[in-house]
C-alpha cells in the first residue's frame, strides 16, 4: 500500500514537471514566432527602402533627377538623414 502511494506521488509529481517543461517550451515558441514576425517586417521596409533607392538611381542614371529631386529623395524617401541637416550632393568631374 505504501509502495503504492509512493508511484502514485512520483507519477503526479513526472506529470507536473513535464507540464511544466512543456509551458515553457510553448512560451519559447510563442516568443521565436513573434520575433520571426518582427523580422519580417523589418526585411519588408528594407526591401522597400532598397526599391526606392534603385528607382532613384536609375533616375540619376538616365538625368530624370535634378539635385533638388535628389535631396528631397534622400531626405523623405530614404530616411537616412534628418529634416534641416545638410545634405552634400557630390558630383563627379
Amino acid at each position: 500500500m505504501k509502495n503504492r502511494r509512493i508511484f502514485i506521488v512520483f507519477a503526479l509529481s513526472a506529470i507536473v514537471v513535464s507540464a511544466l517543461f512543456f509551458a515553457l517550451e510553448f512560451k519559447q515558441f510563442l516568443d521565436l514566432k513573434h520575433e520571426r514576425t518582427e523580422v519580417e517586417k523589418r526585411i519588408e521596409r528594407l526591401a522597400a527602402r532598397r526599391d526606392r533607392l534603385n528607382a532613384f538611381s536609375n533616375s540619376v542614371r538616365t538625368g530624370e533627377a535634378d539635385e533638388k529631386h535628389a535631396e528631397q529623395l534622400i531626405r523623405e524617401k530614404l530616411g537616412l538623414i534628418k529634416r534641416g541637416e545638410k545634405i552634400f550632393i557630390f558630383r563627379r568631374q
